[in-house]
């Protein structure tokens, strides 16, 4: 008798959107976004967020609440395991040194990764102490997409933005 498995069913549409097109997953995808009201084209801008968030698809509908983060604002998290990962020094250190140094980072795939990678070695941390407060910090999850995609599907002044929010939330919580 056959067997209809659910789990197996989304793994393999997960691979096929994987391997599809950037361009060919947009006009899949914009659709949704049109409902939310984000955006009907597939420009340079959202064919990034497409490419950054295809990954993380297991069905085209996912690409909504997978993709909002890029669109909408975020807010300090509430969550318990989010506030004990942001409400420390080493979160401060490190939104502090990209704060200082992302002026004169090249927004380009090779220079964020690069930045990225030597974090761990200018802060001296280990990188869940490092890369989960920044991802929860830009887009509101410890998990998700690739941080270095994250960083250039937002873009420099958002990043700015969103790290200096979560600085100042941070710093009001501690030493309040």
């Amino acid at each position: 008798p056959a067997i209809f498995d659910i789990g197996k069913l989304k793994w393999m549409n997960h691979k096929y959107i994987v391997d599809t097109d950037s361009k060919q997953l947009c006009k899949k995808v914009t659709p949704y976004f049109e409902k939310e009201g984000w955006t009907s084209t597939c420009g340079n801008k959202i064919l990034m967020i497409v490419d950054t968030i295809k990954g993380n698809m297991d069905v085209i509908p996912d690409c909504v609440k997978i993709a909002k983060p890029f669109f909408e604002e975020i807010s300090f998290p509430e969550s318990e395991e989010d506030l004990k990962m942001l409400l420390t020094n080493e979160a401060i250190k490190t939104f502090e040194y990209i704060l200082a140094n992302i002026e004169g980072l090249a927004f380009n795939k090779e220079s964020v990764e690069s930045f990225l990678a030597n974090l761990k070695d200018a802060l001296e941390l280990p990188g869940k102490k490092l890369y989960h407060p920044i991802r929860v910090a830009l887009f509101g999850s410890k998990s998700g997409p690739e941080l270095w995609k994250i960083f250039l599907s937002l873009g420099k002044e958002t990043v700015s933005k969103r790290l200096s929010y979560a600085l100042d939330e941070i710093k009001k919580r501690l030493y309040a």
